[in-house]
């Protein structure tokens, strides 16, 4: 059961590591800036909704430890 368990947090710490280093890589495909860089250029949330999608898959995370807590116990 830990062998297990090892596996999916290693598979975790992968899709983290993997996020941080593919999200540059993202950020540069899209379609060069526009050159006369006007206020609309800005974007609205400023990365918010990337912080509310990680602290997303942070609780999911934790919750579902505790329930595999609960049912060892």
């Amino acid at each position: 059961m830990k062998a297990r368990n090892n596996n999916k947090k290693s598979l975790f710490n992968i899709i983290y590591v993997l996020l941080f280093l593919l999200l540059p890589v993202i950020s540069l495909a899209g379609d060069p800036p526009d050159p006369g860089g006007g206020p609309d250029s800005v974007p609205i949330d400023g990365g918010a909704s990337l912080l509310v999608v990680i602290a997303g898959i942070y609780g999911a995370q934790k919750l579902k430890d505790k329930t595999t807590a609960d049912r060892e116990n």
